[in-house]
């Protein structure tokens, strides 16, 4: 399935995100050793249509429960859950036809309009860490399970997509146990059950740590 496209679209923000890694880059903590996390994350969600019609992709809202847990100071585990609200939409699809008099007519015409689309899905991931001073960029692949709902007209159609997930961000601790970060997500679904292809996220999130070590001690704390 093509994934080019959704990533290109995310070139400029992943390389300032690059950028901002290399420019913080210093000693590093191990705050991230066995830390707990608990938080959300919201903000613009796009989704990539998988048939040849306009609007080639749909604009909405995404929000996201996660947690988080530090295995040691380099690798752990994100297990998420989210919802997406998109725009109401009548795709312009392409027809061909004959008239009265059998002579073959081709145009595009608006198809039935698609209202209420909303897609729920829960991911688990293996994320790759690295705590530089109080910023912690980032890595994240895993399987997201996704169900879509959709009215089409006045039918309600839901499918079940698997996926593959891709995050890269970085969290912010602002206090001994609160974070606040920027996600880039993307998911490249991998079964053909919806007439979607892939879905990108650019989100705020809050989380709250907790270093399990100490039993409730401080973490993040420089």
């Amino acid at each position: 399935m093509p994934i080019i496209g959704p990533w290109r679209r995310c070139s400029i923000f992943s390389a300032s995100l690059a950028m901002t890694i290399l420019l913080l880059a210093s000693e590093t903590t191990d705050a991230f050793d066995r830390t707990l996390g608990i938080g959300g994350a919201g903000g613009y969600s796009s989704l990539v249509r998988g048939v040849a019609s306009d609007p080639p992709s749909l604009h909405g809202a995404n929000a996201r429960a996660r947690l988080s847990y530090g295995f040691n100071n380099t690798w752990g585990l994100f297990a998420t859950g989210g919802m997406s609200w998109y725009q109401d939409h009548a795709p312009m699809i392409s027809f061909t036809t004959e008239d009265e008099d059998g002579e073959i007519v081709t145009g595009t015409k608006h198809d039935v309009k698609r209202t209420e689309l909303r897609t729920r899905d829960l991911a688990l991931s293996l994320v790759y860490a690295l705590d530089i001073m109080r910023v912690t960029p980032f890595l994240a692949a895993g399987v997201a399970a996704t169900n879509t709902r959709v009215k089409i007209g006045t039918i309600a159609v839901t499918s079940f997509d698997i996926a593959l997930r891709f995050d890269v961000g970085f969290d912010v601790s602002l206090a001994e146990h609160f974070a606040m970060g920027i996600i880039a997500s993307f998911d490249n679904y991998l079964t053909g059950n919806s007439e979607y292809l892939s879905s990108t996220n650019i989100l705020l999130s809050a989380t709250f740590f907790w270093d399990i070590r100490n039993f409730g001690n401080a973490a993040n704390k420089r």
